[in-house]
């Protein structure tokens, strides 16, 4: 009697070539929650994306995402020479007239008789040294000192109540009459008055720059409480500062303050506090410094 012996299985992992049945792959393993994402199948041999950051993180954005805000006070601070603009020059000088003419006129009444007072000393000085030619000399240097520490004197009270203005005031006589920088203006108009006469002897034109480099020296005095010689400094580096806005400004408002004088005198009560108001204006907007315009 012959025994059966059962046929041997095909060892594990072979390729069945024998007839046997392949075993099925195993099953994926489960996903991992809160871990990396397995890439998708390889289907059609695509290339695997690249593996994410470590923890799950992802890189900042290009350029370091935003810029930072601007640092605190940035926001519309005014750049000092901008927005001046000589339509609005006149424009102010005109409505700050206008809305204050009555003490403004007055004011200028009384700068016209202390202008005349001290001119008239220096004329009566001028005349009582002497004959000779270094006394003549003599005298219209004294002359000349009174003519120019007069004008600065008061177009400095004038600036001195014309100032506040600009930051939306009224123009007020009491400020014109207050004489606690008077002695400061003095300075400021013998020394420019002194530059300018040098000035003038070296072939005139040198004077007329002296005279227009040094004319905000008086507010700077008045407005800043400089002494004679620093606002003489501070008018030189303003000029220098704003050359082409200056230079126009010196220029057409001395043109509009001789037409008064052409209108049989009178009109000067008028065209000359344009002109000094529009000197205030253009004096705090090339600072960078806010202007209130009357209303």
């Amino acid at each position: 009697m012959s025994s059966y012996d059962p046929p041997t299985p095909p060892p594990p992992g072979g390729d069945g070539a024998a007839g046997g049945d392949v075993p099925p792959p195993p099953p994926p393993p489960p996903p991992s929650y809160g871990g990396a994402t397995p890439p998708p199948p390889d289907y059609g041999n695509a290339a695997p994306p690249p593996p994410p950051p470590p923890g799950g993180a992802y890189p900042p954005p290009p350029g370091g995402g935003f810029p930072p805000p601007p640092a605190p006070g940035a926001y519309g601070a005014p750049t000092p020479g901008s927005g001046w603009d000589l339509g609005t020059a006149f424009s102010f000088g005109w409505n700050a007239f206008t809305k204050n003419a009555g003490p403004v006129i007055g004011a200028f009444v009384l700068g016209i008789v202390v202008y005349g007072v001290l001119v008239g000393l220096g004329t009566v000085l001028r005349l009582a040294v002497g004959d000779s030619l270094i006394a003549q000399l003599v005298g219209q240097g004294l002359s000349l000192g009174f003519y120019t520490i007069a004008g600065t004197i008061v177009g400095g009270l004038f600036a001195q109540a014309a100032l506040p203005v600009a930051d939306g005031q009224k123009f007020e006589f009491s400020r014109f009459t207050d004489f606690s920088k008077v002695g400061d203006l003095a300075v400021v108009g013998l020394i420019s008055g002194a530059i300018t006469l040098v000035g003038t002897i070296l072939c005139f034109l040198p004077g007329i720059i002296a005279g227009y480099l040094l004319s905000y020296a008086a507010y700077f005095v008045v407005d800043q409480n400089l002494s004679g010689v620093d606002a003489l400094k501070a008018s030189f580096e303003f000029c220098k500062n704003n050359l082409g806005s200056t230079i126009v400004w010196w220029l057409l408002s001395s043109i509009v303050a001789g037409l008064g004088i052409c209108l049989c005198g009178v009109g000067v009560l008028v065209t000359a506090p344009i002109a000094l108001f529009g000197t205030v204006y253009t004096f705090r907007v090339l600072q960078g410094r806010p202007v209130v315009m009357p209303s």
